[in-house]
């Protein structure tokens, strides 16, 4: 158990435990996104990194590894050893109707419940990681245990594990709080008990109270913080922090001074608990001093050579209350036992005070050397805080090849000066150069540097050179420019050397650096003239050609940016080579301007980059602008990051594609692009990833959510007054966004008027549909888009119009709108229609006036009614507010109402009248910008069908991400999008044909190994051989005698058709294939399949691709649409159009959900797409590169929910099967393990298992292995045993010994005495068990009563499903 000191840019977290034991855990180790300092992690030991200690004599400190991989933290638990207030950490597998799924990764796959009341937090995400403390123990006939979390418990010490638990110590878990029994008191602390036997340790620095209060035999709550499995060595807590896993904010800032400091105890060796008071505040702080740095406590001796203990004086130790006269500084702060680590060394105390503000170029530092990375550089670390790099051109005055060893091998102290700071960037560079850092020649800061002169010696560094001259570099990346012909003028020359001492003399500056001249003469009597620059001099340096190598610095000047392309920026590095930047190595931050981006990156301006991904010869290089230890090693979309996206294109109705990284991709919703009125007009801007469990990353760019403030109020921890504060407003103008994001009880908050602001997503006969957020849709009935009825909705609004409404009313879980200006002005909620009565007087807004009659809508209410005019009222204008008296009103739903007296209305508009016009009125200019850009939708859909050859790929492009985006939200609008897929084939889903489903035996028994084609050649070939038939024979003549006699024989007439394909040509061909499928008989099911399918390859291959189409949208009208949308797939893998297949196999998995083979299908065509994608040499590579395929696992968890029992272990054999066919034999093995483990009887599993591990695994120990583990199973029937030594002796004839062979028969013969009383069973027994027939059907106790479980768990989610 740790806590998290530092958070490293999502790469990695440095982590403390107790006495400021260190370690850390990469984001490839564990889930470290979202931590933050002080919070703490469980985790397990994987190994050490050794740093040197900041003491020259002290050995080396060993960093911890860790990892939180659940497969290794609960590997040895099961479920019957869990009990109430054992604390776990799990995966949120599922979200059911009462709480979620949390999977332990235990030994025998047992789950816990999290019931939604037993936890406070924000919704959890399936995958997540989450920390629960069991409710109780769990019972034989259950897998699921109920569980809690720590947000949703009041009192924590209710909790703890009780003393005289059956807990035993293999089961210890960090994190585990206990309730203990004091064995013995030590010195140093508490020996204590608790559970079965299990015996752990609490030291003096983590006990609540001094030891002497202690007795023995008496109980303590204590928290497990370590488990040494192999040591048998379990450490204890009693501190508060640690106990109620509370964590309180750093009292002091790190490098604070703290004076009169004296000791409080002794912890532990010869390291103290002190108190200090601060310099700063006063307040008086109790600290941790480490013996390590603790100042004169040791003295190097004379002999430096000798490097053992016996070399250095004793530690001098301190008593209690003695002071310490010495400067003492807070190191840094210990999370873990939430207090201030201090020291007192001097080394530390210089450098203690550097960070990233206070560190800047040109001063001298000391430090220890990290690792060598590349015979590059070296990386030194400064302090706990700082690290920088030192360049092998900068370790000596001479520039050298290579990083000698002696200097590789130092484990002191070096001193260095640092050389280039970019504070915001964290890059630091330092020289170890002897003349800089002994300040022995004269190298300037920067361009303001007071003793920069003429006449006065700089010494720089040799960075590079053009055709020009030499470019020399000082401190702070400031640069000179030393040209050839002032070289050739006195007579000097240099041999081109990087990283060669060079000394030069200032001509003149300018803004980009310094003109330099090796004549101080010249540089004393010069005197620039009036404008004159550098004349290309100090500008930055072109050569002819270079060579580049990965994570090189190069400097080159921009010759373009367009900040539309996936690579904005192109750099000139060479004449011969041009760089160019990905959007996303720009190094922009959060919050750039839009504006200025063309400022920022001005064509011929100079910039720095870094070589990511060099080509050899001449083209283009890919570079970054940020550093390379700054770019994450695996760039992680996870649900709460932020991510630099570039817009890509705009799907209407649902939003932008937008791309991440060159080969990821996501998509933002049309109703999170923004939180403004007006259009959306970015190209590249930071957008916040909400949800990853789609095909593509859904991410949000308003900046409610990219704020990070107002994204932690929508949080659990925003308070609703916060909420208020910082959306109320937005909300009074509809955006009900936030609203939704925030309360799960969303629904109850919305009422009757409210007024709401959509996009329009789509236009039909029954409405205006609206997008008010991302999961939420509404409707406005065709008489609720506008108050003039004669207005047709194409008139104003079209797809992505942004439109203000009302809420009229609620049916069931839909909700209903009106867009009606009158009504959205006014509302709905003053008038109560039992105020309808003769006499009432009403508000009305005119609409129209005709005949004497205005037709006016009452305010206030949705309701309409007529207006009688006399020459006695006052003059009534269109659009006019006006007074007037019921004269009648009828019974009808909706009532007609007649009106009359009128009255003018001087009613004074109120403020919020008029900020509601005034919104009424920005958002009208904005659906009139929409309407300048409308789409023509039936243009669009002719597109669909009317696909040119040369748009055929980025339209099967489109359909694909169409689907994609489809899947984000409900099956029902999976459903949606799936029609909307068809549309690509013109098909109608109404006119398909009903037909039962087939058993599942007959879908396991059906051979998959040759495609239907392949079949049809055969038995025509078999046929014809029969009856004598030769090639020669085969003529239009002979085929027509024969037709006439089997007119629905499919072979012959696909026989004929492909005599006629090569005699003919295609169109004969076609015009018979036309015949056959008019001639056939509609009864004959199979026969009719064969021949379209036939159609299909004949169009698929020389055909047109509009007739293609028109023939699959035939075929699929009259067979069966699930052979059909096989049989495509089949032509577009041969194809090789990757880009649709999936497509197919979704759509596929959508109609016919409980159809094995469906799925076995989808699953071995991701398992070849995947492998040929990750196969940089396959020749269908390139063609995969920019396809974004499901994974693999998330197709098998979405069919183990659908399929049956028995379809559920077919599929999953299938599986694993395809895991052995690709190389990844550990998980099929693991797979098959598991499914064994389940159904012991299937002798049949265990058969494929053995042949798959005989074929595929080279090691032949394994295959025995298996072999012995089957055997050593507990209750193995008897026939399966036999089984087993039969296969076992046919493996070791074929492929052992005759030693092997021997083994085995012996084993046989021990397993025969064994079960020699049992030899005698009946073979009617042993036939009940082989193939699983009943345990099959019934599967194991244990699993039903889990589903039983998991069923009564989820009814409501069934049931709304």
């Amino acid at each position: 158990m740790m806590a998290v000191s530092k958070v490293h840019k999502d790469q990695f977290v440095v982590l403390n435990h107790s006495r400021n034991k260190k370690g850390y855990m990469s984001a490839v180790d564990g889930r470290i996104i979202g931590k933050k300092a002080g919070s703490y992690i469980y985790g397990v030991v994987v190994g050490t990194r050794n740093k040197s200690s900041n003491n020259k004599f002290i050995k080396r400190n060993k960093n911890l590894q860790l990892t939180d991989n659940l497969n290794i933290f609960n590997t040895f638990l099961t479920s019957d050893k869990l009990t109430k207030g054992m604390q776990l950490q799990g995966t949120v597998e599922s979200k059911e109707g009462k709480g979620y799924i949390i999977d332990l990764l235990l030994k025998d796959q047992g789950k816990a419940f999290l019931n939604f009341k037993d936890y406070k937090g924000k919704e959890l995400q399936e995958g997540e990681l989450i920390t629960v403390i069991m409710k109780g123990s769990i019972s034989k006939s259950q897998k699921i245990i109920k569980c809690a979390h720590i947000s949703a418990i009041e009192n924590i010490e209710d909790w703890a594990i009780d003393i005289h638990s059956e807990i035993n110590f293999e089961c210890v878990k960090p994190g585990f709080l206990v309730e203990c029994k004091i064995q013995s008191i030590v010195e140093n602390g508490l020996n204590v008990s608790f559970g079965k036997g299990v015996n752990g340790v609490i030291f003096i620095d983590h006990l609540a109270q001094d030891l002497s209060k202690y007795k023995k035999k008496g109980k303590i709550l204590a928290r497990v913080i370590s488990v040494d499995f192999e040591k048998k060595r379990i450490g204890l807590s009693e501190l508060e922090n640690i106990v109620k896993l509370q964590n309180t904010a750093p009292p002091a800032r790190q490098g604070e001074v703290l004076t009169n400091v004296k000791v409080l105890k002794k912890v532990y060796g010869h390291s103290y608990i002190v108190q200090g008071e601060s310099t700063e505040t006063g307040d008086i702080l109790k600290c941790f001093l480490h013996q390590n740095h603790i100042a004169a406590a040791v003295k190097i001796q004379e002999n430096k050579k000798k490097r053992t203990k016996d070399a250095f004086e004793k530690k001098k130790e301190f008593e209690v209350d003695e002071k310490l006269h010495c400067n003492v500084r807070i190191k840094e702060f210990n999370y873990f036992d939430n207090i201030p680590i201090v020291s007192s060394m001097e080394g530390i105390n210089e450098n203690v005070v550097l960070n990233w503000d206070t560190v800047k170029g040109g001063i001298t530092v000391e430090g220890t050397i990290r690792e060598t990375v590349d015979d590059n550089y070296f990386v030194v670390d400064l302090n706990d805080q700082i690290f920088g790099r030192v360049y092998k051109t900068h370790i000596s005055d001479a520039p050298q090849k290579k990083i000698n060893k002696k200097l590789r091998s130092t484990k002191g102290k070096i001193t260095m000066k640092t050389w280039k700071v970019i504070s915001d960037s964290e890059i630091l560079e330092l020289t170890m150069k002897e003349s800089i850092v002994k300040n022995k020649v004269f190298t300037p800061l920067n361009l303001d540097d007071p003793m920069i002169k003429n006449g006065v010696k700089m010494t720089g560094v040799l960075k590079a050179r053009d055709e020009k001259g030499y470019i020399i570099e000082y401190f702070n990346n400031l640069r000179g420019f030393l040209p050839f012909d002032n070289l050739e003028k006195y007579g000097e020359k240099i041999s081109f050397k990087k990283g060669t001492l060079i000394e030069a003399y200032l001509l003149f500056k300018t803004k980009e650096g310094l003109s330099l001249t090796v004549s101080k003469e010249e540089s004393i009597k010069f005197k620039p003239k009036p404008g004159q620059d550098a004349a290309g001099r100090s500008k930055i340096y072109i050569p002819k050609n270079a060579n580049f190598e990965k994570g090189d610095k190069a400097q080159g000047i921009i010759c373009k940016f367009n900040k539309s392309c996936s690579y904005p920026l192109t750099i000139k590095l060479s004449e011969k080579h041009l760089g160019v930047v990905f959007f996303s190595d720009l190094g922009l931050k959060e919050g750039f301007d839009q504006s200025e981006l063309e400022r920022m990156f001005e064509i011929g301006s100079v910039i720095d980059v870094y070589i990511k991904t060099p080509k050899e010869g001449e083209g283009k290089i890919e570079c970054s602008l940020i550093p390379p230890e700054q770019e994450r090693s695996v760039k992680r979309f996870e649900e709460g990051s932020k991510a630099l996206c570039r817009y890509v294109k705009f799907k209407n109705g649902f939003g932008a594609t937008v791309q991440l990284s060159p080969t990821k991709y996501g998509f933002i919703d049309i109703c999170e692009l923004t939180d403004e009125i007006e259009k959306f007009d970015k190209t590249l801007f930071f957008a916040r990833v909400i949800d990853v469990s789609q095909t593509k990353i859904q991410l949000s760019a308003r900046d409610s959510l990219v704020d990070d403030e107002k994204y932690k109020i929508l949080g659990t921890d925003g308070t609703s007054l916060e909420y208020k504060k910082a959306f109320g407003e937005s909300q009074k103008k509809g955006d009900l966004r936030n609203l939704i994001i925030k309360y799960h009880n969303w629904r109850e908050l919305l009422t009757e008027n409210t007024l709401v602001r959509g996009y329009v997503t789509s236009i039909n006969q029954h409405g205006v549909f609206i997008k008010l957020a991302r999961n939420l849709s509404v409707r406005a009935n065709l008489r609720e888009i506008s108050d003039d009825p004669n207005v047709k909705p194409e008139d104003f609004l079209s797809r992505n119009t942004l439109v203000l409404g009302r809420i009229l009313n609620f049916y069931k879980d839909k909700v209903n709108i009106t867009l009606r200006e009158s009504i959205v002005t006014y509302g709905i909620d003053e008038v109560d229609i039992s105020e309808f009565q003769a006499g009432f007087k009403a508000k009305l807004m005119v609409l129209s006036i005709a005949n004497k009659l205005a037709f006016c809508q009452i305010i206030g209410s949705r309701y309409k009614c007529k207006v009688k005019l006399t020459k006695e009222d006052p003059t009534v204008k269109i659009g006019q507010k006006i007074i007037a008296r019921i004269k009648s009103v009828n019974e009808d739903n909706p009532p007609k109402i007649m009106m009359h007296e009128v009255e003018e209305c001087n009613e004074v508009m109120t403020e919020e009248y008029d900020r509601l016009i005034s919104l009424m009125s920005e958002v009208k200019e904005v659906q009139q910008d929409f309407l300048q850009h409308k789409d023509d939708d039936e243009e669009e859909k002719v597109s669909e069908v009317n696909i040119n050859q040369n748009e055929v790929e980025q339209n099967i492009e489109d359909l694909q991400e169409l689907l994609e985006v489809g899947e984000e939200s409900s099956d029902k609008e999976m459903d949606e999008e799936a029609k909307k897929i068809t549309k690509f084939l013109k098909f109608d889903e109404g006119e398909k044909e009903q037909e039962e489903e087939k058993e599942a035996k007959e879908e396991d028994k059906k051979k998959e190994t040759k495609t239907m084609n392949q079949h049809i050649q055969e038995e025509i070939s078999i046929m014809l051989k029969e009856r004598g038939i030769k090639e020669e024979d085969h003529d239009s003549h002979y085929y027509e005698r024969m037709l006439l006699a089997n007119p629905s024989n499919s072979f012959l007439w696909i026989h004929y058709i492909s005599q006629e394909l090569a005699k003919k040509g295609y169109k004969d061909a076609k015009v018979l294939c036309e015949r056959a499928v008019k001639s056939i008989d509609i009864t004959k099911l199979k026969e009719k399949l064969n021949l379209w399918i036939a159609y299909m390859n004949l169009e698929s291959k020389f055909g047109k691709e509009k007739e293609f189409k028109s023939i699959i949208n035939r075929a699929l009208k009259i067979n069966d649409q699930k052979e059909i949308y096989l049989a495509v797939i089949d032509i577009y893998k041969r194809r090789k159009n990757y880009k649709i297949i999936e497509g197919f196999y979704i759509i596929l998995t959508k109609k016919y959900n409980f159809h094995l083979d469906v799925w076995k299908k989808y699953v071995e065509y991701l398992f070849e797409a995947h492998n040929i994608k990750e196969d940089d040499k396959h020749p269908d590579h390139i063609l995969l590169v920019d396809v974004e395929l499901t994974e693999k696992i998330d197709v098998l968890s979405k069919a183990l929910k659908i399929l049956e029992r028995k379809q559920q272990i077919e599929l999953m054999r299938k599986y694993a099967t395809e895991e052995y066919k690709y190389g990844n034999i550990e998980k099929g093995r693991t797979m098959h393990e598991s499914i064994i483990h389940s159904y012991p009887n299937r002798t049949d599993i265990v058969s494929t298992y053995l042949d798959l591990e005989i074929k595929h695994s080279k090691n032949k120990g394994n295959i025995r292995k298996v072999f012995d583990k089957l055997l050593a199973r507990e209750n193995i029937k008897l026939k399966q045993i036999k089984f087993l030594f039969k296969r076992y002796l046919e493996f070791e004839t074929e492929y052992g010994s005759e030693k092997d062979v021997e083994r085995v028969r012996n084993k046989a013969q021990e397993f025969a005495s064994k079960f020699g009383n049992d030899e005698g069973e009946s073979d009617s027994e042993a036939e009940g068990e082989d193939e699983g027939e009943s345990e099959d059907e019934q599967g194991p106790a244990e699993e039903q009563q889990k589903d039983k479980e998991m069923s009564n768990e989820s009814e409501d989610s069934d049931e709304s499903d």
